[in-house]
């Protein structure tokens, strides 16, 4: 095996006159379809209107507080059913606001925005009328469920762009695609050698950078549940990334005889874009896309081994729903 990935290797240093144009149109079509996604998904948003939702960590405010602040809350008719209040201390509070401190309570309040939804217009009064209540100990925003449909518009125009790319492909002549039932079972194995294989990485690399929680909590926190977020995880995501990467990207430098450089110029993509779903932190920034990245390298071998894009597809689709389960025990013990 190693010797014919070097001899693979030689052929592509001899024949690098040849690399600009794959990876110039590699380079047009990631960068194209990022941002049309991009683009696509906040049309999106904007269209169908979102939720933002707005909270207080007010300091100072014991039970019987919480309860005057929610009852003059209530009798805004703007916020009636729009807003929840609890103590810090309430195990129904997200564990980013929760406190043991029961002299603090959490207001929500949720505001609809986008094309055809006005926004409220007694926003600074409430801010106000809140901060003369006590000291805003914190706030920030986030969008609702609105957000993660949009990130469909990847996996969308995805497939949209494939549909036309595969009209204009020349067919790989090496390729001799496995059977439909071969490709699920190697898609299955390459599953479970990757779980055997991550979980030490992931440990050995945490420990070398000295990053002591490898278990992914943004990702907990992020998850709360949502069913089109874990929708989109377990399927859009996988759908939208193996036609981009393996069978549009990939493929296009296999048609030209650099299956190492594709591999590794992909993948490098491939780890790129998963940046968004980690904590920012310098141990994060190694540990996480660098297990990204070789997961990108094992499914685009599985592609070129199999001919088929549903080996490597069965395998994200199975990576992503373990990972999505490890988040989702995670974010119930972060809950208590």
């Amino acid at each position: 095996m190693f010797g014919k990935a070097l001899r693979a290797s030689r052929r592509e240093l001899n024949n690098l006159r040849a690399l600009p144009r794959p990876l110039v149109q590699w380079g047009g079509l990631f960068a194209g379809m990022i941002l049309g996604s991009l683009l696509a998904g906040t049309l999106l948003i904007f269209l169908l209107g979102y939720e933002t939702t707005r909270v207080y960590v007010l300091e100072g405010h014991g039970g019987e507080d919480c309860a005057e602040i929610g009852r003059w809350l209530e009798s805004r008719d703007s916020l009636r059913d729009r807003f929840s209040i609890r103590p810090a201390s309430d195990p129904g509070v997200s564990s980013m606001w929760r406190s043991d401190d029961e002299d603090q309570c959490v207001v929500t309040i949720a505001k609809r925005q986008g094309f055809f939804v006005s926004e409220d217009q007694l926003r600074p009064e409430i801010e106000q009328a809140l901060e003369d209540r006590g000291r805003i100990y914190t706030s920030g925003a986030q969008l609702g469920n609105v957000m993660t449909l949009s990130q469909w518009a990847l996996p969308v125009l995805a497939l949209g762009v494939f549909l036309v790319w595969r009209r204009r492909e020349t067919a790989h002549p090496d390729f001799q695609p496995v059977s439909t039932g071969k490709a699920m079972g190697m898609g299955l194995g390459t599953f479970f050698v990757w779980t055997l294989v991550s979980i030490p990485l992931l440990l050995l690399l945490a420990m070398l950078v000295g990053l002591e929680n490898p278990g992914g909590q943004a990702m907990a926190e992020a998850l709360q549940l949502d069913p089109w977020l874990i929708a989109y995880a377990v399927i859009g995501a996988p759908l939208g990334e193996e036609l981009l990467f393996r069978r549009m990207g990939y493929r296009l430098f296999l048609n030209r005889g650099f299956p190492i450089i594709g591999a590794l110029a992909t993948s490098g993509a491939f780890a790129a874009i998963h940046l968004q779903y980690f904590e920012g932190t310098g141990a994060d920034v190694v540990v996480y896309p660098t297990t990204v990245f070789v997961l990108s390298l094992l499914l685009s071998w599985l592609y070129a081994r199999t001919g088929r894009l549903l080996a490597p597809l069965v395998a994200h689709m199975c990576v992503n729903g373990f990972a999505v389960g490890i988040a989702m025990l995670a974010a119930r013990e972060l809950a208590g």
